[in-house]
């Protein structure tokens, strides 16, 4: 293979995001969620050119043949899915309203709540994975992901009670972060309410080391990251300096954990002949644009929406697929669910690239209506679960974060409770405003 050409197609990827970026920072300086989300992606278009070169990959061949083309249509499929918070102008907001004090602390408690029956439950699975990381006994760790892999598809949870259960922690987890960034800029605050969301924060990276799963580890982490970047102008100086310690002393054990893992994972990758760890960081970050150019645009059919709108297929008589029937059922196609591919990817083998961007236009042109039509200095509530949900959404760049049933209930109930917070009237207690900090 010439990797020369191949070479030149990545950095024409690369210079993409750049020029977007240097774009929107010459018109938009200054910390904002928009810069941050265009930084992820263009981080991403620079790794992917050692990652694609990498002994590794070259021995394993784990990549084939590139073409402009699918860059392109990637590139612009994410900067449409962007839109709606770059047109936003967070700088231009001078307030952001939240529910009043009952209806917030009513969220605050009751989605943290399920959250931590799953902290709970999780315990017996999570001393098991602590103690085995920390020893760092690689068989032992690579049982753990496969067994929770196997648990995770089997239909543990099968059952109605703890079917309703995992309803409302599969919400809890979509919505921790912006209910805890939601309180944590409310003027009185009560500390045990405060505290109880922090907690409920760590239910994903605690089942990430039960699992020993470096999706579960890292992914609310960067998400809380992410909404940090939109909620910090907001946040008084004291309560930013805190929040900063705090995450710098959680991320750095969890990080830990996950240099573990990923060494373990590594040592078991491309059949069991093992490769870098260095490479294993890499792929894991930056194989999503890689996989994308390589298989999806032409991937000898679709996965006909199973795994992006499970929940719809349901509704209309169809079954809902585990990871491991879409797989076998799908065999057929040149890539599989097990493979990053990022959240375009999803919509892409799910629907076709005609029908994703279709989907992508619609989509993001109705956000980005509900976020801009009438501009103006204050954000409503029902507009801010708006930014949390096109967050999560665009924070995709190994996978679809709202794919699977789960992820559909999480999907539909954001936007349920956006509308019921944009259509309703001051209550008697009022909405509280509060007011840009800097």
């Amino acid at each position: 293979m010439d990797y020369s050409s191949e070479n030149i197609k990545i950095v024409f990827y690369i210079l993409l995001w750049v020029s977007f970026l240097l774009f929107y920072f010459k018109r938009h300086k200054g910390l904002s969620l928009g810069l941050a989300l265009i930084l992820l992606y263009t981080t991403q278009a620079i790794v992917a050119l050692p990652l694609y070169n990498s002994p590794d990959a070259v021995s394993f061949q784990f990549f084939h043949k590139l073409n402009y083309w699918p860059f392109f249509y990637l590139f612009i499929m994410i900067v449409i899915s962007m839109i709606p918070i770059i047109r936003l102008r967070e700088n231009g907001t001078k307030y952001i309203e939240i529910p009043s004090h009952g209806v917030l602390t009513f969220l605050c408690i009751f989605f943290p709540f399920f959250s931590l029956i799953s902290i709970i439950e999780t315990i017996p699975r999570l001393q098991d994975g602590i103690l085995i990381i920390m020893a760092s006994n690689n068989d032992s760790i690579m049982n753990l992901y496969e067994e929770s892999t196997s648990l995770r598809t089997s239909g543990m949870f099968a059952n109605q009670f703890w079917g309703i259960v995992r309803f409302f922690i599969n919400i809890g987890r979509s919505i921790g972060p912006l209910l805890f960034f939601s309180y944590l800029i409310k003027k009185n605050r009560n500390p045990m309410v405060l505290l109880l969301l922090s907690v409920s924060l760590l239910q994903t990276p605690f089942e990430g080391i039960a699992n020993a799963s470096r999706l579960q580890l890292f992914s609310q982490f960067f998400i809380l990251f992410l909404l940090y970047c939109f909620f910090s102008p907001f946040i008084k100086s004291t309560d930013r300096k805190a929040f900063r310690k705090a995450a710098l002393v959680v991320v750095s054990f969890f990080f830990a954990i996950f240099m573990i893992i990923t060494i373990v994972r590594s040592q078991y990758s491309a059949g069991g002949t093992g490769v870098s760890s260095m490479f294993s960081i890499e792929r894991y970050y930056a194989e999503g644009p890689l996989n994308f150019n390589a298989y999806c645009m032409d991937a000898n059919g679709t996965r006909e929406g199973h795994k992006v709108i499970p929940l719809l297929l349901r509704v209309i008589g169809e079954k809902t697929l585990t990871s491991e029937e879409l797989i076998d059922k799908y065999s057929y196609m040149t890539i599989d669910n097990k493979v990053f591919s990022t959240y375009v990817g999803d919509f892409v083998l799910d629907f076709g690239p005609t029908v994703a961007f279709v989907i992508f236009v619609i989509l993001f042109s109705f956000f980005d209506f509900l976020l801009n039509h009438r501009r103006r200095a204050v954000l409503n509530y029902g507009q801010i679960i708006i930014v949390a949900l096109i967050t999560r959404f665009c924070s995709g760049f190994y996978q679809y974060g709202f794919s699977n049933v789960g992820g559909n209930h999480a999907f539909i109930t954001m936007l349920f409770l956006a509308f019921v917070f944009m259509l309703s009237k001051n209550t008697k207690n009022g909405k509280e405003l509060v007011k840009r900090c800097k």
